[in-house]
């Protein structure tokens, strides 16, 4: 199995242990990834904290290397993590293609 894919592994087990609350954050931030005009105020709260400002918790840590991953896929490689993800919550990722829809809507 390629790096790739064991990272995507490794998320989507991250994903299905999280709470519900915590997967629409991860959602909020995925739309950021893939509109980048959309601000999100998680995504800038994660970017500009550093050690220093606090103990970073295991979610907020797991949502930094999402970010490092997600950057260095291929849309098609993006596309795959989606559907994967789509296997484990439905709902929760119905929620995210909504929103993409509604951000390209307002630009």
């Amino acid at each position: 199995m390629n790096q790739t894919a064991q990272r995507m592994r490794t998320l989507v087990s991250w994903f299905d242990a999280w709470t519900p609350y915590q997967r629409v954050s991860f959602m909020d931030l995925m739309v950021t990834k893939v509109v980048p005009r959309h601000v999100c105020s998680l995504y800038n709260a994660l970017e500009s904290m550093t050690l220093q400002d606090k103990r970073l918790d295991t979610f907020e840590c797991q949502l930094r290397m999402f970010s490092k991953w997600f950057a260095e896929w291929s849309d098609t490689q993006r596309n795959i993590f989606v559907d994967e993800l789509e296997k484990v919550d439905y709902e929760t990722v119905q929620y995210f293609y909504q929103k993409v829809a509604r951000t390209a809507q307002s630009s």
